[in-house]
């Protein structure tokens, strides 16, 4: 194993909160769409919206509250219980659903539970494509084009406003 530098450590920090961002907003926009009777028209509008404002608001809480859970128990878990590295993930889960100790409603403890999940695994693919010296840059560039196809999709099957006669 590695040595990871502080500079390499807040990379891939960075690195796993933008992709864990992006796949959670994208995948809260998507079962927004699909469940909200009322969005009928311009869903290309409001996936991209959508995609951002959660992108945003779930940026606060994973930036500030989910890197510092993660930073804390990994170093734990690599000081105190090296053999126990597996947990790294199902603790970054059961930290996710803290949000409905402030929020509690079902959806965002479920939510919170899932993006804490896809956070640890981003977060240790990461890290093992560094210890490889690969690149991670290929799903980047995955997740941003398939966020412009969906919006395309969403823009292409999108119903006509009916016209309205007076």
């Amino acid at each position: 194993m590695m040595i990871e530098t502080k500079g390499q450590l807040i990379a891939r920090k960075l690195k796993s909160t933008f992709l864990t961002l992006l796949i959670s907003s994208i995948v809260w926009s998507l079962v927004t769409i699909y469940t909200d009777e009322e969005i009928v028209y311009h869903l290309a509008e409001h996936f991209y919206v959508m995609t951002l404002f959660y992108f945003y608001y779930a940026g606060f809480i994973v930036l500030i509250y989910g890197n510092l859970v993660s930073v804390l128990t990994e170093s734990i878990l690599r000081k105190w219980a090296g053999r126990f590295m597996w947990l790294y993930t199902p603790i970054l889960g059961l930290a996710g659903a803290a949000i409905g100790l402030l929020l509690p409603y079902y959806p965002f403890i479920i939510a919170g539970i899932l993006t804490g999940i896809c956070y640890g695994v981003l977060d240790k693919w990461i890290m093992y494509r560094w210890e490889r010296d690969s690149g991670v840059l290929i799903i980047f560039i995955a997740l941003l084009v398939l966020f412009f196809l969906l919006w395309g999709f969403f823009y292409v099957t999108s119903p006509i406003l009916p016209t309205v006669k007076a």
